[in-house]
């Protein structure tokens, strides 16, 4: 008896630590967009939350500090405000440097359906269903490409890579 109250005692306090662990990277990820280099545009974004390109920017230089999740963030503020297909492959970009490889896959279905004609995604879509095991279909995906641009080379040597890997 005493064994199981240790345990359910156990579960509770790392309940609460993980808890108030998730509220101060919250809170640390807040204050890192007041801090320079972000402060500048955090104020013009606080002044002006409809400017699509203050997003954009602040985006980038999240992502060049290594801060994919609040770079995302914005991206999809910035998304909400205007999609357009830098944008579009600007998020699916974001997705793949937090390694969050589904949810880029189902993000690339979405976005190829509003912009079949655009080969980044679709190149992206060959190495999401790569990565996540459908190589099948991310062969599939690279032969389209072939078909539809037989000196498309990048996609020749995607598909050679994706060979290699099976």
């Amino acid at each position: 008896m005493k064994s199981w109250i240790k345990i359910t005692g156990f579960t509770v306090l790392w309940a609460v630590i993980a808890c108030n662990q998730a509220e101060q990277k919250d809170e640390t990820s807040s204050s890192i967009l007041l801090q320079p280099p972000f402060a500048g545009i955090s104020d013009s974004i606080s002044q002006d939350n409809n400017n699509r390109e203050l997003y954009i920017r602040r985006a980038g230089l999240l992502n060049q500090q290594g801060e994919h999740a609040l770079a995302f963030k914005d991206l999809e503020a910035a998304w909400k405000l205007a999609p357009s297909e830098p944008l579009a492959e600007a998020r699916v970009n974001s997705l793949f440097m937090m390694g969050k490889n589904d949810q880029a896959l189902s993000l690339l279905k979405e976005l190829l359906s509003a912009y079949p004609n655009n080969l980044n995604l679709k190149r992206r879509m060959g190495e999401a269903l790569l990565h996540s095991g459908q190589y099948e279909q991310a062969i599939e995906t690279y032969d389209k490409m072939i078909a539809a641009d037989s000196l498309d080379f990048e996609s020749y040597y995607e598909k050679g890579l994706l060979y290699l890997e099976m």
